[in-house]
């Protein structure tokens, strides 16, 4: 039979209400985070039923894009809970010594109570630097509080060094000939008032049965210190009075070293009933943030972002921690996703409704957005590598900074107005003022639209070399890989790249087969560049691509056993004992086989395409985009030797599956025949290109 109390039930009931209000009100202000809502209250919960249970603080670790909602979130379930007094947030990009300040006040407010802790832009306190190797970091403490539950407090109490002195002025008085029992002077008074006569905090008490007045030895003024010093070990103010009066000149000497050093240790903060939210941006396991550009589709790039998985997280935090730091993390680990394009509109919407709201609630106008500025607002604000911050941007820019102009022409118009609609056609931003269903006055603002204009298909010289490059890179993904692409780009708004290639391989694995046709689709714009413009003419655009085919080689050479040697190669370090050396470069010579020989496949594979090559290097000349049914028809009624059933098709590739059967089969019937191509599988390993077009047998004489 359990012994709880109507008190603990009741307590219990009201919070896990107060969690089931907070969720619902969280999931309608923030928008495509349902998921992520539903994880945090679940984690939260928790701890926040029964935090005097814990032995040490709950962790709670938030990673995604920047500008997606993670801090903003935490705030609100605290605010949502009343629980600010109680909340605690740090920005590990700040300065160091505010933290500390501020956990020093900590230990005076919140010692031994639950409270909540946030940790926000952790990727900071990152403890292995770039290049893989441990680095100094100021944070180390923080690591402690994640292993303990407890912190070191750093204090440097303010009248410490006013006691100091009294200390050693007192030490020398009683050298001197001074002599005190019960905390009283009782010998060489004279001496102590004339070298006590400066000193703050100086009292001088009259017995009523003595004609000369009682001396304190350690002046009453300096009671208030040594309480502030030493509260550990006194209840009241007035115990100090109470012990030093049980105290001779030694004894108190004594007494005030003792204080002295007290306050001097080291202190811990216990945060063992507490919550801690860490909360980062973690690069390396949101790298397609960095690999597409911002025309790439919301939905796949949210499609992208649903693929990460709790070991990506961990093995992006090994680039950053020691294993021993992962661990303290702990496994509770919220993954956020980004946002799809339904998800923007929404938060669109939301925020037309905001300004709705305030206009009206200040002026008594009732506003009606048209559509057309809700798609305004999503072409020129949604960056989806970036999160919700640039649309937020654009919403001010766009909406927020037209207020006050439709207020002020309110004033001037001098008539009733109670409907104002507002619409965007040809460039221009129309304000319509009604007054019961009759117009009264109108006025436009031109937009001056940084992404629309870079969104424009320029028809230059860039656009038509990065036609071809980017066309050489679709044309192999589609007859190499069998992979026809999502879209191309000849001309984007990003500054980083002038156009990109967007192919959804269905298989997650790469295997040895299929190396060279890898390296060939990476080096495909390069090659079209040369075979369209010629050799002397080719530009400067294929560094990345070179970069990528280059550590996609050495990679699988080098770490995962592709070579002719299934072993780990390193540069001959201290910190590589257990790597394998290439002092005869047998590795670095068999990459650049491999990469010639991608190279090779890419030109023969062009050659044989180049009409295809130059009708979607035309198209992408004059038009910025291909989607992918325009690329399909083009790649069907145009592909040398390749029928529509030889490309990859969605779904989930099942070769090695498909093979295992046969082995087992094969082994069940005692044949020794070995079935190495099945049926349909495309590119390499059953490869149905031409004779000429086939990979050269580098990989095979390995």
């Amino acid at each position: 039979m359990n012994h709880l109390s109507p008190e603990l039930k009741n307590e219990v009931f009201k919070k896990k209400s107060d969690l089931e209000n907070a969720k619902v009100i969280l999931k309608a202000e923030f928008v495509g985070l349902d998921r992520v809502i539903d994880d945090l209250i679940e984690s939260f919960s928790y701890w926040y039923y029964f935090p005097e249970l814990q032995k040490k603080p709950v962790v709670i670790n938030l990673w995604g894009l920047t500008g997606v909602g993670k801090t903003s979130l935490v705030n609100r379930l605290i605010q949502l809970l009343n629980f600010e007094q109680h909340f605690y947030p740090f920005n590990l990009s700040e300065s160091d010594w505010d933290i500390k300040e501020t956990i020093a006040e900590l230990y005076e407010k919140q010692n031994k109570h639950s409270f909540v802790m946030m940790f926000d832009e952790f990727q900071n306190v990152r403890t292995i630097n770039e290049g893989g190797n441990e680095k100094h970091t100021k944070y180390q403490y923080l690591w402690e509080l994640l292993d303990t539950g407890k912190i070191p407090v750093i204090q440097y109490p303010y009248h410490l060094s006013e006691l100091h002195r009294l200390e050693l002025k007192l030490k020398k008085l009683l050298q001197l000939g001074v002599q005190v029992t019960g905390g009283m002077v009782v010998g060489n008074e004279a001496l102590f008032i004339t070298e006590m006569e400066t000193e703050s905090g100086r009292s001088r008490r009259r017995n009523s049965n003595l004609e000369k007045p009682d001396l304190f030895f350690v002046p009453e003024g300096f009671h208030g210190i040594i309480f502030e010093l030493y509260e550990d070990y006194f209840t009241l103010a007035s115990e100090v009075a109470t012990k030093l009066k049980g105290m001779n000149g030694p004894q108190t000497i004594k007494f005030l070293r003792e204080v002295i050093m007290h306050s001097m240790s080291t202190k811990y903060l216990d945060c063992s009933q507490s919550l801690i939210f860490i909360v980062g941006n973690l690069d390396e396991a949101y790298n397609m943030a960095h690999n597409f550009d911002i025309d790439i589709s919301a939905n796949e790039f949210h499609e992208q972002s649903l693929k990460i998985t709790l070991p990506q997280i961990k093995s992006a935090l090994k680039v950053r921690f020691r294993s021993e730091q992962i661990a303290r993390l702990g496994n509770n680990h919220i993954i956020y996703p980004a946002l799809d394009e339904q998800s923007y509109s929404r938060l669109i919407e939301l925020e037309l409704q905001k300004v709705k709201k305030e206009v009206g609630s200040q002026f008594g106008i009732n506003l009606e957005f048209d559509k057309s500025v809700n798609k305004l607002l999503y072409s020129e604000g949604v960056y989806p590598t970036q999160g919700t911050r640039p649309l937020f941007s654009s919403i001010h820019q766009v909406i927020n900074t037209q207020v006050p102009k439709i207020v002020y022409h309110l004033i001037q118009i001098e008539e009733t107005v109670d409907l104002v609609k507002i619409d965007y056609t040809g460039k221009m931003m129309n304000f319509i003022f009604y007054n019961d269903g009759t117009e009264v006055f109108h006025f436009q603002e031109r937009m001056v639209l940084s992404l629309e204009k870079l969104r424009k298909n320029k028809k230059d010289e860039m656009q038509a070399i990065c036609a071809v490059h980017e066309s050489g890179h679709a044309i192999l993904s589609s007859v190499l890989l069998k992979c026809i692409p999502e879209l191309i780009y000849s001309s984007t708004s990003g500054s980083d790249n002038r156009g990109f290639v967007f192919a959804k391989l269905r298989w997650d694995y790469i295997s040895k087969g299929e190396l060279i046709n890898r390296v060939a689709t990476l080096l495909g714009g390069y090659a079209a560049e040369k075979l369209v413009f010629g050799d002397e003419n080719l530009t400067n655009g294929s560094e990345s691509d070179i970069k990528k085919a280059t550590r996609l080689v050495c990679d699988l050479l080098k770490n995962c056993g592709m070579g002719s040697i299934p072993a780990a190669f390193q540069i001959e370090d201290i910190k590589t004992n257990q790597m394998i050396n290439d002092p005869e470069h047998e590795i670095n010579n068999q990459a650049k086989e491999i990469i010639q020989a991608g190279l090779s496949l890419a030109q023969q594979t062009l050659t044989v395409q180049k009409k295809l090559l130059l009708k979607m290097s035309e198209y992408l000349a004059d038009n910025r985009c291909m989607q992918k049914d325009q690329i399909t028809q083009m790649v069907m009624e145009n592909v040398v030797g390749l029928n529509p059933s030889d490309f990859e098709k969605s779904g989930t590739s099942s070769f090695y599956r498909k093979l295992l059967k046969k082995q087992v089969q094969s082994f069940s019937n005692k044949t020794d025949k070995f079935v190495s191509e099945i049926e349909g599988v495309g590119y390499s390993l059953n490869s149905n290109q031409p004779d000429k077009l086939q990979p050269c047998n580098l990989l095979r004489d390995l």
